[in-house]
Protein backbone atom coordinates (compact mmCIF):
# COMPACT_ATOMS: atom_id res chain seq x y z
CA UNK A 1 0.00 0.00 0.00
CA UNK A 2 1.00 3.31 -0.91
CA UNK A 3 2.13 5.80 1.85
CA UNK A 4 -0.15 8.60 2.55
CA UNK A 5 0.32 11.77 0.91
CA UNK A 6 2.12 14.38 2.77
CA UNK A 7 0.91 17.57 3.21
CA UNK A 8 2.34 21.10 5.03
CA UNK A 9 0.09 24.20 4.68
CA UNK A 10 1.35 27.69 4.63
CA UNK A 11 -0.99 30.21 6.11
CA UNK A 12 0.23 33.98 7.24
CA UNK A 13 -3.04 34.44 9.55
CA UNK A 14 -4.08 32.13 12.39
CA UNK A 15 -8.32 33.62 12.03
CA UNK A 16 -10.47 31.93 10.03
CA UNK A 17 -12.74 35.07 9.36
CA UNK A 18 -11.08 35.93 6.40
CA UNK A 19 -11.72 34.05 3.08
CA UNK A 20 -8.51 32.85 2.79
CA UNK A 21 -8.13 31.40 6.17
CA UNK A 22 -11.48 29.52 6.19
CA UNK A 23 -10.38 28.01 2.88
CA UNK A 24 -7.34 26.41 5.16
CA UNK A 25 -9.23 26.01 7.71
CA UNK A 26 -11.83 24.05 5.27
CA UNK A 27 -9.31 22.12 3.64
CA UNK A 28 -7.08 21.09 6.19
CA UNK A 29 -10.22 19.46 8.16
CA UNK A 30 -10.97 17.73 4.90
CA UNK A 31 -7.77 16.47 4.11
CA UNK A 32 -7.34 14.73 7.98
CA UNK A 33 -10.41 13.15 7.39
CA UNK A 34 -8.89 11.91 4.35
CA UNK A 35 -5.78 10.23 5.74
CA UNK A 36 -3.47 12.84 4.83
CA UNK A 37 -0.41 13.33 7.02
CA UNK A 38 -1.20 16.97 7.56
CA UNK A 39 1.78 19.57 8.60
CA UNK A 40 0.16 23.51 9.47
CA UNK A 41 2.72 26.21 8.95
CA UNK A 42 1.23 29.49 10.92
CA UNK A 43 1.81 32.70 12.85
CA UNK A 44 1.08 31.15 16.53
CA UNK A 45 -1.87 30.93 18.63
CA UNK A 46 -5.45 31.36 16.86
CA UNK A 47 -7.75 28.93 15.23
CA UNK A 48 -5.57 26.95 13.33
CA UNK A 49 -3.42 25.95 16.16
CA UNK A 50 -6.62 25.14 17.43
CA UNK A 51 -7.71 23.19 14.51
CA UNK A 52 -3.94 21.20 13.96
CA UNK A 53 -4.46 20.14 17.89
CA UNK A 54 -8.02 19.07 17.13
CA UNK A 55 -7.11 17.01 13.86
CA UNK A 56 -4.24 15.39 14.60
CA UNK A 57 -1.98 17.87 12.39
CA UNK A 58 2.13 18.79 13.02
CA UNK A 59 2.05 22.57 14.01
CA UNK A 60 4.94 24.63 13.22
CA UNK A 61 4.72 28.03 15.07
CA UNK A 62 6.24 30.11 11.98
CA UNK A 63 6.22 34.69 12.56
CA UNK A 64 4.79 34.39 8.90
CA UNK A 65 2.24 37.37 10.15
CA UNK A 66 5.43 40.04 10.22
CA UNK A 67 7.79 41.60 7.84
CA UNK A 68 9.13 39.04 5.20
CA UNK A 69 12.74 38.69 7.09
CA UNK A 70 15.45 36.10 6.28
CA UNK A 71 15.07 35.17 9.58
CA UNK A 72 11.52 34.03 9.02
CA UNK A 73 12.60 32.62 5.67
CA UNK A 74 14.95 30.19 7.77
CA UNK A 75 12.44 29.11 10.62
CA UNK A 76 10.26 28.03 7.74
CA UNK A 77 12.66 26.10 5.93
CA UNK A 78 13.69 24.44 8.81
CA UNK A 79 9.35 23.46 9.02
CA UNK A 80 9.91 22.04 5.50
CA UNK A 81 13.03 20.11 5.82
CA UNK A 82 11.33 18.52 9.20
CA UNK A 83 8.11 17.71 8.01
CA UNK A 84 9.48 16.21 4.65
CA UNK A 85 6.49 16.91 2.80
CA UNK A 86 4.99 15.96 -0.68
CA UNK A 87 3.56 19.50 -1.71
CA UNK A 88 3.93 22.72 0.05
CA UNK A 89 0.53 24.31 -0.13
CA UNK A 90 0.94 28.13 0.32
CA UNK A 91 -2.62 29.94 1.22
CA UNK A 92 -2.27 33.67 -0.59
CA UNK A 93 0.18 36.14 -1.33
CA UNK A 94 1.65 36.78 1.95
CA UNK A 95 2.15 32.92 3.11
CA UNK A 96 3.56 32.05 -0.97
CA UNK A 97 6.39 35.65 -0.06
CA UNK A 98 7.58 33.28 2.41
CA UNK A 99 7.22 29.65 1.03
CA UNK A 100 9.08 29.97 -2.13
CA UNK A 101 12.38 31.30 -1.12
CA UNK A 102 11.95 28.99 1.96
CA UNK A 103 11.49 25.68 0.36
CA UNK A 104 14.35 24.76 -1.85
CA UNK A 105 12.32 22.10 -4.27
CA UNK A 106 9.73 24.76 -4.51
CA UNK A 107 9.49 25.06 -8.71
CA UNK A 108 8.65 20.96 -8.22
CA UNK A 109 6.02 20.96 -5.41
CA UNK A 110 5.05 24.11 -4.45
CA UNK A 111 1.50 24.99 -5.03
CA UNK A 112 0.21 28.60 -4.53
CA UNK A 113 -3.25 29.54 -3.80
CA UNK A 114 -3.55 32.88 -4.69
CA UNK A 115 -6.86 34.66 -2.43
CA UNK A 116 -7.53 37.73 -4.70
CA UNK A 117 -4.95 39.65 -6.65
CA UNK A 118 -4.26 42.63 -4.76
CA UNK A 119 -0.70 43.03 -5.52
CA UNK A 120 -1.46 45.99 -8.30
CA UNK A 121 -3.29 48.43 -5.83
CA UNK A 122 -1.95 50.22 -2.59
CA UNK A 123 1.07 52.77 -2.05
CA UNK A 124 3.38 49.28 -1.89
CA UNK A 125 1.73 47.91 -5.78
CA UNK A 126 5.34 47.93 -7.27
CA UNK A 127 7.32 46.14 -4.70
CA UNK A 128 4.73 43.42 -4.50
CA UNK A 129 4.21 43.03 -8.22
CA UNK A 130 7.96 42.34 -8.54
CA UNK A 131 8.25 40.03 -6.12
CA UNK A 132 5.13 38.21 -7.21
CA UNK A 133 6.84 38.52 -10.55
CA UNK A 134 10.70 37.99 -9.64
CA UNK A 135 9.34 34.39 -7.62
CA UNK A 136 6.41 33.11 -10.59
CA UNK A 137 8.74 30.28 -11.26
CA UNK A 138 9.04 29.21 -7.74
CA UNK A 139 5.92 27.23 -7.55
CA UNK A 140 4.79 23.93 -9.53
CA UNK A 141 1.28 25.21 -9.79
CA UNK A 142 -1.03 28.07 -9.19
CA UNK A 143 -4.55 27.96 -7.58
CA UNK A 144 -6.66 30.72 -7.97
CA UNK A 145 -10.27 31.14 -6.83
CA UNK A 146 -12.08 32.30 -9.72
CA UNK A 147 -11.41 32.48 -13.64
CA UNK A 148 -11.28 36.33 -13.37
CA UNK A 149 -8.32 36.10 -10.80
CA UNK A 150 -6.73 33.81 -13.08
CA UNK A 151 -7.03 35.97 -15.87
CA UNK A 152 -5.99 38.97 -13.81
CA UNK A 153 -3.07 36.96 -12.53
CA UNK A 154 -1.94 36.42 -15.91
CA UNK A 155 -1.93 39.95 -17.35
CA UNK A 156 -0.25 41.50 -14.38
CA UNK A 157 2.42 38.62 -15.27
CA UNK A 158 2.15 37.22 -11.58
CA UNK A 159 1.22 33.63 -12.52
CA UNK A 160 1.77 31.46 -15.51
CA UNK A 161 -1.51 30.79 -16.87
CA UNK A 162 -0.32 26.91 -18.49
CA UNK A 163 0.29 26.26 -14.54
CA UNK A 164 -2.94 27.42 -13.32
CA UNK A 165 -5.88 25.63 -12.23
CA UNK A 166 -9.18 27.55 -11.56
CA UNK A 167 -10.45 25.41 -8.21
CA UNK A 168 -13.63 27.16 -6.66
CA UNK A 169 -13.90 28.09 -2.93
CA UNK A 170 -16.59 25.43 -2.05
CA UNK A 171 -19.05 25.32 0.89
CA UNK A 172 -21.23 22.65 2.79
CA UNK A 173 -24.31 23.63 1.40
CA UNK A 174 -27.53 23.12 3.45
CA UNK A 175 -30.93 21.63 2.46
CA UNK A 176 -34.19 23.52 3.37
CA UNK A 177 -34.95 21.88 6.27
CA UNK A 178 -31.68 22.79 8.10
CA UNK A 179 -32.74 26.24 7.27
CA UNK A 180 -36.53 26.24 8.43
CA UNK A 181 -34.47 24.90 11.88
CA UNK A 182 -32.94 28.03 11.56
CA UNK A 183 -36.10 30.28 10.97
CA UNK A 184 -36.39 30.43 15.44
CA UNK A 185 -32.85 32.09 15.43
CA UNK A 186 -33.49 34.32 12.49
CA UNK A 187 -36.19 35.97 14.47
CA UNK A 188 -33.86 36.61 17.45
CA UNK A 189 -31.50 37.86 15.07
CA UNK A 190 -34.32 40.81 13.43
CA UNK A 191 -35.24 41.13 17.21
CA UNK A 192 -31.82 42.13 18.18
CA UNK A 193 -31.48 44.26 15.02
CA UNK A 194 -34.72 45.98 15.71
CA UNK A 195 -36.60 45.01 13.26
CA UNK A 196 -39.86 46.09 12.61
CA UNK A 197 -42.60 43.54 11.24
CA UNK A 198 -42.99 45.27 8.67
CA UNK A 199 -39.85 46.22 7.68
CA UNK A 200 -37.36 44.70 4.98
CA UNK A 201 -34.21 43.57 6.70
CA UNK A 202 -30.93 44.57 4.57
CA UNK A 203 -27.81 42.63 5.66
CA UNK A 204 -24.39 43.33 4.88
CA UNK A 205 -21.45 41.79 5.88
CA UNK A 206 -17.50 42.50 5.87
CA UNK A 207 -14.45 44.25 7.78
CA UNK A 208 -14.58 47.51 7.58
CA UNK A 209 -12.38 48.72 4.90
CA UNK A 210 -12.46 51.15 1.32
CA UNK A 211 -12.54 47.37 -0.79
CA UNK A 212 -16.12 46.83 1.46
CA UNK A 213 -17.08 49.95 0.54
CA UNK A 214 -19.30 50.35 3.68
CA UNK A 215 -19.35 54.26 3.14
CA UNK A 216 -20.95 54.47 0.12
CA UNK A 217 -23.84 51.40 0.77
CA UNK A 218 -24.46 53.95 3.13
CA UNK A 219 -24.66 56.98 1.11
CA UNK A 220 -27.08 54.37 -1.18
CA UNK A 221 -29.06 53.17 1.58
CA UNK A 222 -29.83 57.00 2.75
CA UNK A 223 -30.84 57.39 -1.23
CA UNK A 224 -33.52 54.14 -0.95
CA UNK A 225 -34.71 55.24 2.41
CA UNK A 226 -36.27 57.87 0.54
CA UNK A 227 -38.22 56.25 -1.48
CA UNK A 228 -38.51 53.03 1.16
CA UNK A 229 -38.62 54.63 4.59
CA UNK A 230 -39.65 51.16 6.40
CA UNK A 231 -36.22 49.55 5.73
CA UNK A 232 -33.35 48.47 8.20
CA UNK A 233 -29.58 48.11 7.07
CA UNK A 234 -27.71 45.85 9.80
CA UNK A 235 -23.96 45.92 9.25
CA UNK A 236 -21.86 43.43 10.59
CA UNK A 237 -18.41 44.60 10.08
CA UNK A 238 -15.34 44.31 12.31
CA UNK A 239 -12.96 47.22 12.22
CA UNK A 240 -10.39 49.52 14.39
CA UNK A 241 -12.16 51.84 16.58
CA UNK A 242 -11.03 54.51 14.67
CA UNK A 243 -13.06 52.72 11.22
CA UNK A 244 -15.59 52.18 13.12
CA UNK A 245 -15.88 55.89 14.36
CA UNK A 246 -16.11 56.91 10.57
CA UNK A 247 -18.46 54.88 10.55
CA UNK A 248 -20.93 56.03 12.59
CA UNK A 249 -20.10 59.57 11.52
CA UNK A 250 -21.12 58.73 8.21
CA UNK A 251 -24.75 57.25 9.44
CA UNK A 252 -24.85 60.54 12.17
CA UNK A 253 -24.10 62.79 9.01
CA UNK A 254 -27.01 60.64 6.21
CA UNK A 255 -29.86 60.86 9.03
CA UNK A 256 -29.41 56.99 9.45
CA UNK A 257 -29.22 56.97 13.19
CA UNK A 258 -32.98 55.23 13.37
CA UNK A 259 -32.24 52.85 10.66
CA UNK A 260 -28.70 51.13 10.27
CA UNK A 261 -27.51 49.02 12.85
CA UNK A 262 -24.39 48.11 13.96
CA UNK A 263 -23.95 44.56 14.94
CA UNK A 264 -20.68 42.25 16.13
CA UNK A 265 -19.49 39.83 14.75
CA UNK A 266 -20.12 36.30 14.83
CA UNK A 267 -18.55 32.83 13.63
CA UNK A 268 -22.13 31.66 12.28
CA UNK A 269 -24.11 34.25 10.26
CA UNK A 270 -26.47 31.09 8.99
CA UNK A 271 -29.45 32.92 10.97
CA UNK A 272 -28.83 36.37 9.53
CA UNK A 273 -28.63 35.28 6.00
CA UNK A 274 -31.85 34.09 6.82
CA UNK A 275 -33.29 36.78 8.64
CA UNK A 276 -32.83 39.09 6.00
CA UNK A 277 -34.80 40.26 2.61
CA UNK A 278 -31.38 40.92 1.39
CA UNK A 279 -27.95 40.54 1.35
CA UNK A 280 -25.56 43.53 0.20
CA UNK A 281 -22.14 43.53 -0.90
CA UNK A 282 -20.45 46.74 -2.59
CA UNK A 283 -17.07 45.71 -2.89
CA UNK A 284 -14.45 47.59 -5.38
CA UNK A 285 -12.83 44.49 -5.65
CA UNK A 286 -13.33 41.27 -4.55
CA UNK A 287 -11.65 37.09 -5.43
CA UNK A 288 -14.27 34.70 -4.87
CA UNK A 289 -15.93 35.61 -1.63
CA UNK A 290 -17.09 33.41 0.94
CA UNK A 291 -20.56 35.74 2.11
CA UNK A 292 -21.93 35.01 -1.73
CA UNK A 293 -22.06 31.89 -1.87
CA UNK A 294 -23.53 31.10 2.13
CA UNK A 295 -26.11 34.08 1.48
CA UNK A 296 -27.07 31.89 -1.51
CA UNK A 297 -27.04 29.16 -0.37
CA UNK A 298 -28.84 30.05 2.74
CA UNK A 299 -31.80 31.31 0.26
CA UNK A 300 -31.13 35.26 0.51
CA UNK A 301 -31.46 37.72 -2.10
CA UNK A 302 -28.21 39.26 -3.41
CA UNK A 303 -26.95 42.82 -4.63
CA UNK A 304 -23.62 42.80 -5.17
CA UNK A 305 -20.70 44.76 -7.20
CA UNK A 306 -20.00 42.90 -10.74
CA UNK A 307 -16.05 42.56 -9.38
CA UNK A 308 -13.61 39.37 -9.55
CA UNK A 309 -15.52 36.15 -9.58
CA UNK A 310 -19.14 37.22 -8.33
CA UNK A 311 -20.51 37.10 -11.86
CA UNK A 312 -19.33 33.44 -11.85
CA UNK A 313 -21.31 32.37 -8.50
CA UNK A 314 -24.14 34.84 -8.80
CA UNK A 315 -25.45 35.01 -12.79
CA UNK A 316 -27.17 38.23 -13.40
CA UNK A 317 -30.07 38.81 -13.86
CA UNK A 318 -31.64 35.89 -13.50
CA UNK A 319 -30.07 34.91 -10.05
CA UNK A 320 -29.42 38.34 -8.89
CA UNK A 321 -28.54 42.69 -8.92
CA UNK A 322 -25.09 43.14 -10.10
CA UNK A 323 -24.29 46.68 -10.58
CA UNK A 324 -20.63 48.68 -11.62
CA UNK A 325 -18.63 48.81 -8.68
CA UNK A 326 -18.61 52.78 -7.37
CA UNK A 327 -21.93 53.85 -9.18
CA UNK A 328 -24.20 54.51 -6.18
CA UNK A 329 -26.94 55.48 -8.47
CA UNK A 330 -26.82 52.15 -9.97
CA UNK A 331 -26.55 50.55 -6.42
CA UNK A 332 -29.47 52.53 -5.03
CA UNK A 333 -31.63 51.24 -8.03
CA UNK A 334 -30.65 47.79 -7.82
CA UNK A 335 -31.93 47.94 -3.89
CA UNK A 336 -34.96 50.01 -4.94
CA UNK A 337 -36.15 46.98 -7.39
CA UNK A 338 -34.87 44.18 -5.33
CA UNK A 339 -37.41 45.72 -2.24
CA UNK A 340 -40.15 46.55 -4.26
CA UNK A 341 -40.32 42.94 -6.07
CA UNK A 342 -40.29 40.06 -3.31
CA UNK A 343 -41.64 38.03 -6.12
CA UNK A 344 -38.44 38.87 -8.30
CA UNK A 345 -36.55 38.55 -4.85
CA UNK A 346 -37.39 35.11 -4.13
CA UNK A 347 -37.24 33.73 -8.16
CA UNK A 348 -34.10 34.93 -7.85
CA UNK A 349 -32.79 33.72 -4.71
CA UNK A 350 -34.02 30.33 -5.64
CA UNK A 351 -32.22 29.90 -8.85
CA UNK A 352 -28.99 31.27 -7.22
CA UNK A 353 -29.07 28.59 -4.04
CA UNK A 354 -29.31 26.47 -7.03
CA UNK A 355 -26.01 27.27 -8.85
CA UNK A 356 -24.17 27.73 -5.67
CA UNK A 357 -25.56 24.04 -4.35
CA UNK A 358 -24.46 22.42 -7.51
CA UNK A 359 -21.20 24.11 -8.27
CA UNK A 360 -19.76 25.31 -5.12
CA UNK A 361 -19.79 22.52 -3.21
CA UNK A 362 -16.92 21.60 -0.31
CA UNK A 363 -16.74 18.63 -1.44
CA UNK A 364 -15.46 19.30 -5.26
CA UNK A 365 -12.96 21.76 -4.01
CA UNK A 366 -11.32 19.38 -1.89
CA UNK A 367 -11.51 16.67 -4.79
CA UNK A 368 -10.34 18.89 -7.20
CA UNK A 369 -7.41 20.02 -4.82
CA UNK A 370 -6.08 16.47 -3.70
CA UNK A 371 -6.40 15.79 -7.79
CA UNK A 372 -3.71 18.51 -8.30
CA UNK A 373 -1.90 17.72 -5.28
CA UNK A 374 -1.65 14.50 -7.34
CA UNK A 375 -0.66 15.54 -10.20
CA UNK A 376 1.93 17.71 -9.00
CA UNK A 377 3.93 14.37 -7.18
CA UNK A 378 3.32 12.30 -10.08
CA UNK A 379 5.71 15.19 -11.87
CA UNK A 380 8.29 15.07 -9.88
CA UNK A 381 11.45 13.02 -11.26
CA UNK A 382 11.23 9.60 -8.95
CA UNK A 383 8.12 10.20 -7.01
CA UNK A 384 5.53 9.49 -10.44
CA UNK A 385 2.59 7.27 -8.99
CA UNK A 386 4.49 6.81 -5.39
CA UNK A 387 0.50 8.30 -4.01
CA UNK A 388 -1.60 7.11 -6.25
Amino acid sequence: MADPMRILLVAAATATTGGGERHTADLAQALARQGVELGIAAPKGGDLAHIAANIGATYYSVPLDGALRLKTIRQLRHAIRQFAPDIVHAQGARAAAFARPADPRAAERLVYTVHGIHADRGPARFFKLTLERTLRRRAAFFITVCKADKEHGAQLRILDPQRTRVIYNGIAVHDEEKFQAKHPDAAAFRAEAGVPPEASLLLHVGRISPQKNQLQLLEAFAALSAQAPVAILALISAGTEDQQTALRAQIERLGLASSVRLLPSRPDLTAAFVAADLFVLPSLWEGFPYVILEAADAGCAIVATDVGGIREAILSPQEGWLVRPGDQAALTAALQEAIEDPGQRQQRAEQAKAHVDTAFTLEAMVEQTVALYQDVVNSIPGERNAHA
